[in-house]
């Protein structure tokens, strides 16, 4: 499969810098998917403020920003506001699914029907963006941040080569810093567990043996987001203390998930996007949340960009995981130039001057 690469005109100008808003209450939107019209696999997500840094583009593009909730906002590059970007609030409409006489198991059965069809990937390699960070349930206190450069390849029998090729860490309290001593966080672990959600149709399987005999799918509704017919279904474990909550949003058209939400009796909570290249939906973001013992919130955002490979991936056939000890610190201002433009995403206002106040000891 040969991807398109983007533009000369992304990796020769300073990067683009901007706050989304809503518009009317000035409220910042958190992790909507920015990108630029004509390399749409070479986007970012707003942080937690609304902020996002994106690599400049030729003039002729077009920036886009989604959100589900919100009416898609499409600007040229020529006409961008100076700081400010507000979007609208959108009722989710119905769409014609929601008068047909559907089931949320025919609606389910169908989307693992088309499983391979929409989510068995060419052979693909990933650039991946990752922040981690441990914090207090009342953003009093900053535990620590960590940053990772991520390549993944993946092939359709769910093989994946992992490289981590960069990463930093800045530990901002005594227990950031017992948190991340000896094994406790495995850095390869974490990568690869993101990393696989690509060859979602792997978990078809494990959906029709588990899934049917543990959870109630329920048709929540047709919705319309970014102009497309989205069904949401929601897949109710008969057990809440023992399997997960799921709610699922398909592409009516063709059945693909588009975004999927795992909540889990533990307290985490994760989301996963995908987008559209050619008919194959590949991961595009991911964003998790979970409850630690003692140290209060463990947040995660990853952001995926797929990258051209000629390689078939005969050479990835058995499973291969790289291993890389996690750095000690980072004494350089965490606002430098340590990412390419794309694998960025700002550091929320409430943890900057903690984060550099860290570095100046």
């Amino acid at each position: 499969m040969a991807f398109f690469s983007p533009a000369l005109g992304l990796w020769g100008q300073p990067p683009l810098r901007r706050t989304v808003v809503e518009v009317g209450s000035d409220a910042p939107i958190a992790y909507a998917h920015v990108y630029w019209l004509h390399a749409a696999h070479r986007g970012t997500l707003t942080n937690s403020e609304g902020q996002f840094v994106l690599g400049e583009s030729e003039v002729t593009d077009t920036l886009v920003i989604r959100h589900l909730g919100y009416a898609s906002y499409r600007v040229a590059a020529g006409y961008l506001p100076p700081d400010t970007i507000r979007i609208a609030p959108q009722a989710l409409e119905l769409s014609p699914v929601a008068i047909y006489d559907v089931t949320g198991p025919a609606v389910f059965q169908s989307v693992l029907d088309a499983l391979d069809r929409n989510h068995a990937v060419e052979p693909v390699r990933y650039q991946a963006f990752m922040r981690n960070m441990v914090y207090d349930a009342d953003r009093g206190k900053l535990h620590l941040v960590a940053e990772y450069e991520l390549e993944a390849f993946h092939h359709p029998n769910h093989s994946v080569d992992l490289h981590i090729s960069k990463a930093r860490l800045r530990t901002c309290s005594a227990e950031g810093k017992h948190h991340y001593s000896g094994d406790n966080l495995p850095l390869v672990l974490i990568a690869v567990a993101d990393a696989h959600w690509d060859n979602l149709y792997q978990s078809a399987l494990k959906w029709q043996r588990r899934t049917l005999k543990t959870h109630e799918i329920r048709l929540a509704g047709g919705l319309v987001e970014a102009g497309r017919p989205v069904i949401q279904l929601d897949l109710i474990p008969s057990d809440a203390g023992k399997h997960p909550f799921f709610t699922l949003y398909i592409d009516e058209a063709s059945f693909a998930v588009t975004r999927l939400i795992e909540r889990n009796p533990g307290g985490r909570v994760a989301e996963w996007t995908f987008q559209e290249v050619r008919q194959k939906w590949y991961v595009s973001s991911h964003h998790q949340t979970q409850v630690l013992d003692g140290l209060g919130i463990n947040e995660r955002v990853t952001i995926y960009h797929i990258v051209p490979t000629g390689q078939k991936g005969s050479e990835f056939l058995g499973y291969v995981g790289t291993r890389l000890r996690p750095v000690d610190s980072y004494l350089g201002a965490w606002d430098d130039p340590f990412w390419q433009q794309y694998h960025h995403l700002p550091l929320p206002d409430w943890m900057k001057a903690i984060v550099a106040a860290e570095g100046s000891k």
